[in-house]
């Protein structure tokens, strides 16, 4: 299914991942299932040599990733495979920022669980799992090595490419935002004239409400109270989130922490069926707990799109399964 996919959320966990690091685990998600790849039972020669590799070099497969970097030179330096066809989430984030300041860039780049909460409204509970692998990371940095891997890392690590997809539709729509605008100058310029002529004879004349652009840029991006050096968020609460320190959650949270919230939740039964906030549709989760191949998450924890590709607000929610490769 992933080779038939034209879109791939990816992402590589392992320990100090780069050119001298060790490879833990790879993930892949597509429109309803999120694969785990566990690269040290499945050694990294025979996953790649089975079909991997050809999925990270393929131009016809994009790559949606947040921030490719020790990614590409791990796969470049350690495995000799080079990552094409990658659209970053992060350098995303970066443009947007250049063009609302009206060319400025920002000194820091901003991490995951921040840029999901800017562009897909998810709330600090829905990207818990952020602060949830940075601690355990921080507890323990070879982490990613230990088997069986806690199951709340397995699901956070499945929730990190989770939302990417999307993202990535809804960051296209800022950064071509402008363009829009502009195709919509271009439509409005003659037939909202009165005179049917203007610009026949002056047709490569960029007409002057271009030439706004930069100026209204700048302007909001001042009164929303950015700075270069990105110290400043129009968000205070993002801010808030952004320099907290991760909780140091002890190992026994670690794994209740996403268990929990999936106590309640229905799982294969029609008799549990749950609301789903602010739309008021029913889900229900339609596969079983008895699945050995399938790691059960709260479906209120996902999103899907509107037909017309615009990021949906929360509605009749699909299931994920997160299927162990």
């Amino acid at each position: 299914m992933i080779n038939s996919s034209a879109i791939i959320g990816f992402n590589m966990d392992g320990v100090r991942l780069g050119r001298s690091g060790q490879l833990c685990w790879i993930q892949m998600a597509i429109k309803h299932v999120v694969y785990l790849f566990d690269m040290m039972a499945l050694t990294c020669r025979d996953a790649f040599n089975a079909g991997l590799s050809q999925i990270i070099e393929s131009m016809a497969i994009l790559k949606v990733m947040h921030d490719c970097r020790q990614a590409s030179d791990m796969l470049q330096n350690s495995f000799r495979i080079r990552l094409n066809n990658v659209y970053d989430t992060q350098v995303a984030d970066v443009m947007i920022y250049r063009k609302d300041s009206g060319g400025y860039m920002p000194k820091y780049v901003r991490n995951l669980s921040v840029i999901l909460m800017e562009f897909l409204e998810l709330t600090s509970e829905e990207v818990e799992f952020y602060n949830i692998r940075k601690s355990a990371l921080e507890q323990n940095p070879s982490i990613w090595q230990q088997r069986p891997l806690p199951s709340v890392l397995v699901q956070s690590a499945a929730l990190n490419v989770r939302y990417l997809r999307e993202l990535r539709l809804a960051t296209l729509q800022v950064l071509l935002s402008e363009l829009v605008e502009g195709v919509g100058i271009y439509l409005d310029r003659v037939r909202n004239s009165p005179d049917p002529f203007l610009d026949a004879e002056n047709g490569q004349l960029l007409p002057k409400e271009f030439l706004e652009f930069g100026p209204l840029r700048e302007e909001k991006f001042q009164k929303n109270n950015f700075s270069n050096d990105r110290r400043v968020q129009a968000s205070t609460l993002r801010e808030r989130y952004l320099n907290s320190p991760a909780p140091n959650y002890d190992k026994q949270f670690l794994t209740n922490r996403i268990l929990e919230s999936t106590a309640n939740c229905a799982i294969g039964s029609s008799d549990n069926r749950r609301t789903s906030r602010n739309t008021g549709h029913d889900t229900e989760p339609g596969f079983s707990r008895s699945n050995p191949n399938s790691v059960n998450i709260p479906s209120d924890m996902f999103r899907e799109r509107n037909g017309d590709d615009k990021p949906a607000g929360r509605r009749n929610l699909s299931n994920i399964v997160f299927r162990p490769a």
